[in-house]
C-alpha cells in the first residue's frame, strides 16, 4: 500500500500580512505627525500636506484598478455612505495635520484619540445598540484625561488647534459609522471612492485658506515626502495586515499610534509635556484600551445547568 501523499504546503505568509504589517502602520500613523509639524514651520501647512498626499494615493488606486480593470460600481443608494466616508477623511486630515501646527503633538493627539469613546457613547443613537458598562467607563476616563490634559496647560493652548483637533476627532468618529455601512463591507471601492470624494473638499480647503507657495514647498520638500510615505504606507500595511488578524486584535495594536506620536514628539521636537498632560495621556489611553478590549474579550455570560 503506497503512502498517502503528503497535504501540500501552505504558501508562505509575508511578514507584514498580520499583526507585524498593522504595528508597522500604527508606528507610520503616529510617526506623521512629526514632518507634518516641521513642515508648517516652512509654510506648508494641514491642508495642504492632506490633498498632497491623498493626490499621490488616489493616482495610486486609479492606476490599480486601471491596470486590473477592478469594478468600482457602487449603488445609488449607497453612494451617500461613500461621500460622508471620503469628506469625513478630509475633515481628519485637514484637522489633525493642522492641529500640531498650533498645539503640541501629544495634546493634539490626545484629543483626537477621544474618538473611540466618542464611538461607544454615540452608538446607541446611531445604531440603536444599548450603551454599555465599558463604553460608559472608556467616555469617562478618556473625558476626564482631556479635562486634565487641556485644563494643565488651558493659557498657553491655541483654540485653533483645540479646535482643529476635536474637528479631527469628531470626523473619525463620522467616518467610523460611515465604515461600518459601507458597500461590501469597505474594501478597495471604499478606499477607491473615499478618496475620490475628499479631493474636492480638500481642494477647496486649500483654495479657502490660500495654497502654500512654491518656495515653501521647495523648503519643505523633504518633510512633505515623508508625509506621503508615511500616510500610505500606513494605509497599504493596513489592508495587507487585516488579512490575518481580527478586528479585535487590530483595535489593540492601533493604540500604539498615539504613543508612538508622543514619544516621536519628545525624540525629534523635544516637546515635554506637564505631569498633568501625562496623566491625561494616561486617562485616554485608558479608555480607549477599555472599550478596545471590552470588545475583544467580550464577558462570557454563565449558562444555568
Amino acid at each position: 500500500m503506497s503512502p498517502a501523499p503528503l497535504d501540500a504546503p501552505a504558501a508562505p505568509r509575508r511578514l507584514w500580512q498580520g499583526p507585524v504589517g498593522l504595528v508597522l502602520s500604527a508606528v507610520c500613523f503616529g510617526l506623521n505627525a512629526i514632518p507634518t509639524r516641521i513642515a508648517s514651520q516652512s509654510g506648508v501647512h494641514g491642508p495642504d500636506l492632506s490633498l498632497a498626499r491623498s493626490s499621490v494615493f488616489f493616482t495610486g488606486l486609479l492606476a490599480y484598478a486601471l491596470a486590473t480593470r477592478a469594478p468600482l460600481h457602487v449603488p445609488r443608494g449607497q453612494r451617500l455612505t461613500l461621500a460622508g466616508f471620503g469628506v469625513c477623511g478630509a475633515l481628519i486630515g485637514v484637522g489633525y495635520l493642522s492641529a500640531v501646527a498650533f498645539i503640541p503633538v501629544g495634546v493634539a493627539v490626545m484629543i483626537f484619540y477621544t474618538y473611540p469613546a466618542l464611538i461607544a457613547l454615540l452608538t446607541p443613537v446611531v445604531d440603536g445598540r444599548r450603551l454599555t458598562g465599558p463604553a460608559l467607563v472608556a467616555f469617562a476616563l478618556a473625558a476626564c484625561g482631556l479635562a486634565l490634559a487641556v485644563g494643565a496647560q488651558t493659557s498657553g493652548l491655541d483654540w485653533r488647534g483645540v479646535a482643529l483637533a476635536g474637528l479631527a476627532s469628531l470626523a473619525a468618529t463620522g467616518q467610523l459609522f460611515f465604515a461600518s455601512r459601507a458597500p461590501g463591507g469597505g474594501g478597495f471601492v471604499t478606499l477607491f471612492w473615499g478618496q475620490a470624494a475628499a479631493l474636492p473638499v480638500l481642494a477647496a480647503t486649500v483654495l479657502a485658506v490660500g495654497p502654500a507657495s512654491a518656495a515653501a514647498w521647495s523648503a519643505a520638500a523633504p518633510q512633505g515626502a515623508l508625509v506621503i510615505a508615511f500616510y500610505v504606507g500606513a494605509f497599504l500595511l493596513l489592508v495587507t495586515g487585516m488579512r490575518a488578524t481580527s478586528a479585535a486584535t487590530a483595535g489593540i495594536i492601533y493604540c500604539l499610534e498615539p504613543i508612538v506620536a508622543i514619544a516621536a514628539a519628545a525624540v525629534f521636537l523635544g516637546e515635554r509635556l506637564s505631569l498633568a498632560q501625562y496623566a491625561g495621556a494616561a486617562l485616554v489611553l485608558a479608555g480607549v484600551a477599555v472599550e478596545v478590549g471590552s470588545r475583544a474579550f467580550p464577558p462570557r455570560r454563565t449558562q444555568r445547568a
